[in-house]
């Protein structure tokens, strides 16, 4: 089994960040390492936008992110992850609940090779 890997970026209707965060989604997919969870681009169908009030959105992300095995931290604005409450609390309940936390695809890549793989085959 692949990794889930929760990609976590500052929400809101930021172009810039939703464009950025899909990216990260499609390489992620395309490169078939992880099995990645977006949960911003639920955002980007017109008939949800606006819809939940900020906690309920923070809420919905913290119980997908209690399924995965890393968080990748990803922001086309670094500036904005350090603004972003959603983010501070996805980062402080992965630290709560020992999620492994990446903030770049080659420090993901690099954990994979090193730590994931290594556990996955002491499992047996």
């Amino acid at each position: 089994m692949k990794p889930l890997c929760y990609i976590s970026s500052p929400g809101g209707f930021i172009e810039s960040n939703l464009e950025f965060h899909r990216m990260i989604y499609h390489r992620l997919l395309q490169d078939g390492h992880v099995t990645p969870i977006a949960p911003l681009l639920p955002m980007m169908i017109p008939d949800i936008q606006g819809w939940f009030p900020e906690r309920k959105w923070i809420d919905y992300d913290l119980e997908i992110l209690w399924h995965c095995d890393v968080m990748l931290m990803v922001s086309a604005t670094p500036e904005a992850l350090k603004n972003s409450n959603g983010c501070k609390e996805e980062l402080d309940f992965c630290f709560d609940n020992n999620i492994h936390v990446m903030t770049s695809v080659r420090a993901l890549y690099k954990w994979l090779e090193t730590d994931w793989y290594m556990f996955q085959a002491n499992k047996k």
